[in-house]
């Protein structure tokens, strides 16, 4: 079996690069003169790949570690989750209308936020309920259009290139691309991924999802880290006639230790990203990710029990 790569492509969540202009701060609270603060990934969720703070149930209290991307490229130990991942202002709408209210994002981020972190905890056992599942495809749906590079994105993929967008024109883009993202959604198919006993913790981008290229298989996919235990990953156009994503996932999987390297290494390499999240206690190998032109998963698969390429499962 030959390797298979792990690298960026170009179509949905597969997006150029784009850096954004806050990714973390080591303060909390909005000024009445400034816009809010607008996290790009639920802070609930980031604090699942985190160290509970003082017992505290509210994991976006949660404490994680950082590091940021070069030239910065600096590793922070430990940094409360709620402060990492956030804009100012960056789902604001300058002059509302019916088509796009000013309270747009809001209305799908309040679908799923709160339910979330307790979704995605559920997913790292067998057994979760249909609820919990709904809930992270809700995530996923939403994963694209709130990503710091979805401007730059609606530029590349939804208009002529070279256009200019007005910040409403990319505000309507975000909620246009959200109500096709079902078609996208329900032509895939969809695997909860858990990591084996040995295998390193997920880690999380700022942008939340990781694209990825199966040269086996041929086809692309895409990773969704959900806590330090356990990931979703959808393989596009793979569904079959009886397929319904919306009801539970296509399989469930159990990535190896080389398998857990070689996404750590796809996420670090991910096109665009300004971070990545992780847990405190895996500071040390965090520090030590390294970029590569190419993220090499293992030659005998990278799941426990099978020597399947990484989105050879779909097929």
């Amino acid at each position: 079996m030959r390797p298979v790569r792990a690298t960026r492509t170009t179509q949905s969540w597969r997006c150029p690069p784009v850096r954004c202009r806050r990714q973390f701060a080591s303060r909390s609270g909005n000024n009445d003169n400034m816009p809010r603060r607008d996290h790009y990934l639920p802070a609930g969720l980031i604090g699942g790949f985190g160290r509970p703070h003082d017992n505290s149930p509210r994991r976006r209290r949660a404490k994680v570690c950082i590091r940021t991307r070069p030239p910065e490229n600096k590793l922070t130990p430990e940094i409360k989750a709620d402060s990492v991942a956030w804009d100012r202002g960056q789902y604001d709408v300058d002059n509302p209308t019916d088509d796009l209210p000013a309270d747009w994002a809001e209305q799908i981020w309040q679908l799923y936020e709160d339910a979330l972190p307790d979704a995605a905890k559920a997913l790292e056992q067998p057994g979760f309920s249909p609820d919990d599942w709904a809930t992270v495809l809700k995530h996923i749906r939403a994963a694209w259009i709130r990503n710091p590079g979805f401007d730059t994105d609606a530029v590349t993929h939804l208009t002529v290139p070279g256009a200019s967008l007005s910040n409403d024109q990319v505000q309507q883009a975000r909620k246009t691309a959200y109500e096709q993202l079902p078609h996208v959604l329900a032509s895939a198919r969809f695997a909860v991924i858990r990591k084996s006993e040995m295998a390193p913790r997920f880690i999380i981008d700022n942008r939340g999802f990781v694209p990825l290229y199966d040269e086996v298989a041929a086809q692309s996919g895409v990773l969704f880290p959900l806590t330090g235990n356990v990931a979703v990953m959808m393989v596009y156009e793979a569904a079959g006639p009886e397929d319904d994503y919306a009801t539970a996932p296509f399989a469930e999987l159990m990535l190896t230790a080389d398998g857990a390297k070689a996404f750590h290494s796809a996420t670090w390499n991910h096109q665009g990203i300004d971070l990545v999240i992780g847990h405190p206690d895996d500071a040390s190998w965090i520090a030590e990710l390294t970029d590569e032109a190419e993220a090499w998963l293992p030659r005998i698969g990278p799941y426990r029990g099978t020597a399947k390429t990484v989105l050879a499962w779909a097929a």
